[in-house]
This record gives C-alpha cells, sequence and structure tokens, in this order.
C-alpha cells in the first residue's frame, strides 16, 4: 500500500477547481453552455444557477479530492512499476488514464446523448489537461 501524501492531494483537488473555474467560465464556457443547451446571455437564468451553485461546487471539490486520492494510488504503482520516476511518469499516467477512461466515456455523450461535439470536446480537452497536469503534481511528490 502506498504512502500517499496527502498535500498532494489536497493540492491536486484545488489546482482541480482553479483549472475548471477558467475552463468552464472565461476560456470555454460560452461553448460549454451552448453545446448543453444554456444561454448564456440570459441574465436570469445566470443569476439563479450562480445562486445555487454553492452545494455544487463543494461537491466537486469533495470528488476531486477523491479523484486525486485514487489516481495517486495509480502513479505510485506505474512509477514504481518503470525505472523512470519523475514529473514524465505522471504525465504518462493521466495520458493514459484520459485515453482508456474519460475519453470513451464522454464519447457516449456525442453517440448517445446526442451532445454536439462542442460541448464534448470542452469536457475533454479539460480532463486531458487536469489529467496531465495532477500526474505531474502527484508524481512529484510520491
Amino acid at each position: 500500500m502506498p504512502l500517499i501524501n496527502f498535500w498532494a492531494v489536497l493540492t491536486a483537488g484545488i489546482l482541480s477547481m482553479v483549472l475548471g473555474f477558467l475552463w468552464y467560465g472565461p476560456l470555454f464556457g460560452k461553448v460549454w453552455m451552448r453545446g448543453n443547451g444554456i444561454d448564456p446571455d440570459n441574465k436570469e437564468l445566470m443569476d439563479s444557477m450562480q445562486k445555487s451553485s454553492g452545494m455544487a461546487y463543494l461537491q466537486m471539490f469533495v470528488g476531486a479530492l477523491i479523484m486525486a486520492y485514487v489516481f495517486a494510488h495509480a502513479v505510485w504503482a506505474y512509477k514504481n512499476s518503470i525505472s523512470q520516476a519523475d514529473w514524465i511518469a505522471g504525465l504518462q499516467v493521466g495520458f493514459w488514464i484520459w485515453l482508456g477512461f474519460v475519453l470513451p466515456v464522454k464519447y457516449g455523450d456525442i453517440l448517445w446523448n446526442k451532445k454536439p461535439i462542442s460541448a464534448v470536446a470542452v469536457d475533454l480537452s479539460y480532463y486531458l489537461v487536469l489529467l496531465v497536469i495532477n500526474g505531474i503534481v502527484l508524481s512529484y511528490f510520491l
């Protein structure tokens, strides 16, 4: 059983929230909203969503911590199975987990939920960047 650095997990969780705020806000928020049928120009709707978002952010943070904790185990196992035990290992784990788990699941949104490619692309790119960054952070501290 690996000794997980909880400061690294907390850092990865915080980075997840900061990246999500930027990604789904000023960077790609309007593209994502339109792709999900939300009118970003509807002030009343935006105000309503903002007022009710506190609990959602808290739950997302808890989810980000859980993801970082489990991800730390994968990074630790990968680092201990190869001779290259530096930030490259974390980058590789992030990419392979994204390719093997996130991409197929999110692609299902296009196939089964008929979501537009623009909305799914925002999600896919977010998780790719997030997993690579978190992989690098976690590999540095494990």
